[in-house]
C-alpha cells in the first residue's frame, strides 16, 4: 500500500466516522426536542422547524431510517479500517481494528455526539434538519421495506398486547396518584376505555 492510499484510506475512515456521529446525534437531537418550542418556532414562519416537526410525525419511520444510515457506515468504516490493518500488520491486524475501530465508533460516533446533541436538543435539531430530511428521503424506502418484512418473522402475541395494556393501566395510576377527586374521576373514566372489550351492553 502506497503512502497516498493510506492517507486516503485514513481520510475516509475519518469521514465515515464523522457521518456516524451526524446520524446519532440527529436521532437523539430529533427524539429530545421540544415539541412546544418547534411548534412555537414553526407558527413564527421557521421553516427549519416545520422541517422538524413533519420528521418527527414519522418518528418510528424517521428513527428506523437514521439506524439503517448508522449501521452502513459504522459497517464500512470498520471494513476500510480492518482492510488496512490487515495490509499494514498482516492477519494481528484485524484485532487491531476491531479494538480501535471500537473505541473510536463508541466514543466520538455514539457517546460524545449523543450527549451534546442531548444537551442541545432544540438548536441542535434545528440545525440538522434539511440534512435529515434528504438523508430521510432516500432511506425511508429501505426502513419501509425492513418495516413490512419484520411482521413476517415476528407476530405480535396476545401476551404483548395484555402487557401494552397492563402498562397503560399502570400509567393511569401513576398519573391520578395524589391528585383531587377531579383526577380519580378521569382516571376511572380512562380505565374503563379498556375494560370495554369485556363489558356488555347490558351493563
Amino acid at each position: 500500500m502506497s503512502e497516498t492510499e493510506f492517507w486516503l484510506l485514513l481520510i475516509a475512515i475519518i469521514a465515515l466516522i464523522i457521518i456516524s456521529a451526524l446520524f446519532s446525534s440527529s436521532e437523539t437531537a430529533l427524539t429530545a426536542a421540544s415539541d412546544a418550542r418547534m411548534h412555537q418556532f414553526a407558527r413564527k414562519g421557521n421553516r427549519r422547524a416545520r422541517i422538524v416537526n413533519e420528521l418527527r410525525s414519522k418518528k418510528e419511520l424517521l428513527i428506523s431510517s437514521l439506524l439503517i444510515g448508522n449501521n452502513a457506515v459504522n459497517i464500512l468504516a470498520s471494513a476500510l479500517a480492518t482492510s488496512t490493518a490487515i495490509t499494514l500488520f498482516g492477519e494481528g491486524g484485524v484485532a487491531f481494528a476491531t479494538i480501535v475501530m471500537t473505541i473510536l465508533l463508541v466514543v466520538f460516533a455514539e457517546v460524545l455526539p449523543k450527549t451534546y446533541a442531548f444537551n442541545h436538543a432544540d438548536s441542535f435539531s434545528l440545525a440538522v434538519a434539511p440534512i435529515v430530511k434528504i438523508i430521510f428521503k432516500c432511506l425511508a424506502p429501505a426502513s419501509k421495506l425492513i418495516s413490512f418484512i419484520i411482521p413476517i418473522f415476528i407476530k405480535e402475541t396476545k401476551e404483548t398486547k395484555y402487557n401494552r395494556e397492563e402498562e397503560l393501566r399502570g400509567l393511569i395510576k401513576l398519573h391520578i396518584a395524589g391528585g383531587d377527586n377531579i383526577d380519580k374521576e378521569k382516571g376511572a373514566m380512562l380505565s374503563s376505555v379498556l375494560d370495554l372489550q369485556s363489558i356488555t351492553v347490558e351493563e
